[in-house]
């Protein structure tokens, strides 16, 4: 999913500022096949079978942390 990496860079103003939503993290979380479940803290990744932690209060690190992982993740040698 291409497109999620560019919506994640797409929610930051000129300050860096976080206005990546809740809704908008969890939505895109249901969408993608290789997240098996998730909460706030935390997503397991269906290709290597680990719980990743996520800063439960700040979205877009947490879409970030996850795609970085999932870029890397190829059944078990993802970034944790």
């Amino acid at each position: 999913m291409p497109n999620l990496i560019t919506r994640a860079r797409s929610h930051t103003t000129r300050n860096n500022k976080n206005v990546y939503g809740l809704e908008e993290r969890n939505a895109l979380f249901s969408k993608d096949p290789d997240v098996r479940k998730f909460d706030p803290e935390r997503i397991l990744c269906n290709m290597c079978d680990k719980w990743i932690a996520l800063p439960p209060e700040d979205h877009l690190q947490a879409v970030q942390k996850w795609l970085q992982h999932r870029a890397g993740c190829r059944g078990g040698t993802g970034v944790t």
